[in-house]
């Protein structure tokens, strides 16, 4: 039975590796057990999403440690847990709404930012422009 678990984590990396963008470099270990591996991807976005009472805000950042299912955003808002977003990809100008999943202070009034998105979105984390649909 060990060869055959072995032989299926084979196969699993070289899908995994095979995904991978141009140029992209996995930043998980590849134990971590995520439903898609995270790329050291630096996108910028922008951040829309209402603060208490309504009030909406938009904020430029970047989206790091990508995945196909969300990542990580440095932001001077301060969030909360749940929270529905919407992020636009500047590079490419797809939009994907999200929610908070992981909020931390990460001092001098910044915040780390865990995202997941609301569907599984391969295209968001693309780095190039979209093809225009004939």
């Amino acid at each position: 039975m060990s060869r055959i678990y072995e032989q299926l984590k084979t196969a699993q990396k070289a899908r995994d590796e095979a995904a991978l963008p141009k140029g992209a470099v996995r930043s998980s270990p590849p134990h971590e057990r995520r439903r898609s591996p995270r790329l050291a991807l630096r996108i910028p976005v922008f951040v829309y999403g209402y603060l208490p009472g309504r009030k909406p805000f938009h904020e430029e950042a970047e989206l790091m440690h990508v995945n196909s299912d969300g990542g990580l955003l440095i932001l001077s808002t301060n969030l909360r847990l749940g929270q529905k977003l919407l992020l636009t990809n500047k590079l490419n100008q797809t939009e994907q709404k999200s929610f908070v999943v992981y909020f931390k202070s990460a001092g001098e009034g910044k915040f780390e930012v865990g995202v997941e998105f609301a569907q599984r979105c391969p295209e968001f984390v693309q780095t190039s422009p979209r093809k225009a649909k004939s």
